[in-house]
């Protein structure tokens, strides 16, 4: 039966307009996943059933003990190890859905190694810091992790979060998504890398791009990114969970780059001085009140008779009273120093920015 529907079969794979009817038309999924991958070197969780990825393992010498392996994904990873020292597994992009599944153990040793998960599908590639995927997540999934990878329908997404009303122009490409159980929010950012070999880089300048997460009950969040000409990619950096695409701005909006401790900041690539530096109080980073409103070009009064500050902002105003917590809240705003200080994801996030915190440099990224 192989053999007698390979051509179609090859067909199929390589035809990026087919669709699950035209499979079903020449044979099983099932007989897909299980026969076609021949080559060992084309080795992909997904495609090939578990006997045959652990045949192909064994012809590498196997970082991990076979009998630490439970599922095609842990032999895909182990695979990848042998042959190129990375934790990576690359998903064919014939499925729109990806359920991938890692045992506890194969995560164990991704964290005594002390490197991320990369899962590369389509035109998209995560890579998960491990310390995102704690021993407690783990063990409250029954000893496993479970993600949910999703080539996403754009008019539904672009439906509910209107993305054109952020200034944002779409490039063309897809949206996917990436869904851990048990995880909303990451602890260490994770990268989205975007190929753009898709995409036109004459009508949509690179410059110009930004990477944007759609985030339930948040919106559209514009997260800047980097592009990498040689690698002709787009990479930006998230912590939280959702939908991701790129986009192009006209309105290329504002990048404050704080360091605790630092008395200085980047404000849009220009440095700026700080008189009292960013602080942790109560595990929350604190900035100068005055910094962050001017930063965003927010208007601030004073109240002196109820010890409080009124800040407006695009229609949008907040009162916070000195020493008192503020709702949903746990650290208030201070005076230190004879200055005011005040929760930085707090204020941003209440205004619309979004803050990505980087524990390795103690840096505070904010986008608006």
């Amino acid at each position: 039966l192989r053999d007698s529907i390979r051509g179609d079969i090859y067909s199929y794979l390589t035809n990026p307009k087919a669709t699950k009817e035209d499979a079903e038309t020449i044979a099983l999924i099932d007989i897909i996943r299980i026969n076609f991958t021949d080559d060992s070197s084309e080795l992909k969780a997904g495609i090939v059933d578990q006997e045959k990825q652990k045949e192909t393992s064994k012809e590498v010498e196997s970082p991990l003990p076979e009998e630490m392996l439970a599922t095609d994904y842990d032999f895909a990873l182990n695979d990848s190890l042998a042959r190129t020292g990375t934790a990576k597994i690359t998903l064919k992009n014939f499925y729109t859905v990806h359920n991938v599944t890692l045992s506890s153990a194969v995560l164990d040793e991704l964290r005594q190694m002390s490197l991320p998960l990369i899962i590369e599908y389509d035109a998209v590639k995560f890579t998960i810091p491990i310390e995102n995927i704690t021993t407690n997540i783990v063990t409250e999934n029954g000893d496993k992790v479970e993600l949910t990878l999703t080539k996403e329908a754009k008019d539904s997404i672009n439906k509910l979060f209107s993305p054109e009303k952020k200034d944002l122009t779409d490039i063309g490409l897809p949206y996917y998504s990436l869904d851990i159980k048990g995880i909303k929010e990451f602890s260490r950012p994770v990268s989205v890398t975007f190929s753009l070999s898709s995409a036109d880089l004459n009508k949509h300048n690179p410059q110009n791009f930004t990477g944007v997460s759609f985030i339930s009950k948040v919106g559209a969040i514009k997260q800047g990114g980097s592009y990498d000409k040689n690698a002709v990619t787009f990479t930006f950096q998230t912590n939280q969970s959702g939908t991701y695409g790129i986009f192009t701005s006209t309105n290329p909006g504002q990048h404050i780059q704080l360091v605790i401790n630092k008395n200085t900041a980047v404000i849009n690539g220009k440095n700026t001085y700080l008189d009292v530096p960013a602080t942790l109080l109560n595990n929350r980073t604190m900035v100068p009140l005055r910094f962050i409103t001017e930063s965003f070009g927010a208007d601030v009064q004073w109240l002196g008779e109820e010890n409080a500050v009124k800040i407006t902002l695009d229609g949008l105003e907040l009162q916070m009273k000195i020493g008192e917590k503020l709702p949903g809240f746990d650290t208030p705003a201070t005076i230190v120093n004879g200055r005011t200080l005040v929760p930085i994801r707090y204020i941003s996030e209440y205004f619309g920015a979004y803050v990505l915190y980087l524990p390795e440099t103690s840096t505070i990224e904010i986008y608006r």
